[in-house]
């Protein structure tokens, strides 16, 4: 029973950390194709627009693994899987009403901060997974985390590419192609804001099990 629960534990870490990299890898997907393919920014421009971004999710992810990590070790995830999805899937949510119609210093304000959501989940995730874990099943986790990141990371791209194609071109029936193209982008970023909004509640009683098995196991430390 005891091993059936660990599991559960670290199989929700490699859940979470898997939609925060199929939320990542889509991004990096589709905002790209709303700038040159349907917008017409220059390579340059694009770069430029994604650099605040990179910056942010750098420096969240630095955080992370450097203060995060001891904060995680001593208390626990607590707070910082909860609010790091919630932005993500916010600023997902806004992208999908606003991506290719507002201006582009707000299209950088909102990569920029959906960066520093991104940025500290995927280590506080798979640390806690981990830790849940016997010493012997550390090594074959890692791996299987890998792997499973890198699964996710492909079929994200794949599926999104494939649903950004399909819907322009059904928009494309009925509107001009610029307009088919933005409107295919902003509903994938609903999409994606809502699939990271589902996880949410996960990771939420996730931690709030793991501090209750914690001051379980203080208490019969005590006794």
């Amino acid at each position: 029973m005891q091993e059936n629960t660990v599991q559960k534990s670290a199989n929700k870490g490699t859940v979470i950390a898997s939609v925060t990299t199929a939320s990542m890898f889509a991004g990096i997907l589709l905002i790209p194709l709303l700038l040159q393919e349907v917008l017409h920014y220059s390579a340059l421009a694009m770069g430029l627009i994604l650099l605040p971004q990179a910056l942010a999710m750098g420096l969240a992810m630095g955080l992370a693994m450097t203060v995060g990590g001891r904060i995680v070790d001593r208390h626990g995830a607590g707070w910082i899987l909860p609010l790091g999805l919630l932005t993500v899937s916010c600023m997902s949510i806004a992208l999908g009403f606003t991506a290719g119609q507002s201006s582009l210093w707000a299209l950088v304000v909102q990569l920029s901060f959906r960066g520093l959501g991104l940025g500290p989940i995927h280590t506080p995730a798979m640390t806690v997974g981990l830790n849940a874990l016997p010493f012997r099943q550390v090594s074959r986790a890692m791996s299987m985390n890998h792997v499973a990141a890198q699964i996710t990371a492909s079929v994200a791209v794949v599926l999104f590419s494939l649903f950004f194609e399909a819907k322009r071109s059904v928009y494309a029936l009925l509107m001009p192609v610029q307009e088919a193209g933005v409107l295919a982008v902003q509903q994938l970023f609903l999409a994606m804001g809502v699939m990271v909004l589902f996880a949410v509640p996960v990771s939420l009683r996730w931690m709030r099990k793991k501090h209750r098995g914690q001051l379980d196991a203080a208490c019969a430390c005590k006794r």
